[in-house]
């Protein structure tokens, strides 16, 4: 399955993935996980923030800015926390979560706050991962509410 609106799971990519035996999916797939269908909108890499901003990259940094929405499937009210849905992987299997630092230079209106999401609602914005330079490819183990996830989370390329 690709972006379109459906709730069913995206079908993978590949049948494994390289950190674990979970199905390794397209950045372009809609992926149900722990109570949380997620939709990425784009990637852009490297994201530099506005003129101005207090906060830049280290020189060996570049972040990674993720624009994406979850709608939550389950029948109850549940907490969306991104350090708890996301954990970015680079090429050396090293573990990047969302940057607190890098996420301030957002403008508020697309800045991704946490929240508790109702039954059948979307809601949606951006992230950003503070990435080594030369870690490309980059993929993202997505657990949607960490205490809902599967032992084996789904994994989604950030290759185009």
């Amino acid at each position: 399955m690709t972006s379109s609106d459906t709730d069913s799971p995206a079908a993978p990519a590949s049948t494994s993935s390289p950190t674990t035996n979970a199905p390794m999916y397209k950045l372009t797939d809609v992926v149900t996980e722990g109570g949380f269908k997620l939709k990425i909108n784009s990637i852009q890499l490297p994201w530099n923030p506005p003129a101005g901003s207090q906060f830049t990259p280290a020189p060996t940094r570049a972040w990674l800015l993720m624009d994406f929405q979850v709608t939550n499937v389950g029948g109850q009210p549940s907490m969306f926390d991104t350090i708890g849905a996301f954990d970015l992987r680079d090429n050396t299997n090293a573990s990047h979560l969302t940057s607190v630092v890098s996420g301030d230079t957002l403008p508020a209106a697309k800045k991704f706050e946490d929240q508790e999401v109702a039954p059948g609602a979307t809601v949606g914005g951006e992230v950003v991962f503070d990435v080594p330079v030369n870690g490309a490819p980059f993929r993202l183990i997505y657990s949607g509410n960490m205490w809902h996830a599967s032992q084996t989370p789904p994994v989604i390329s950030l290759s185009k």
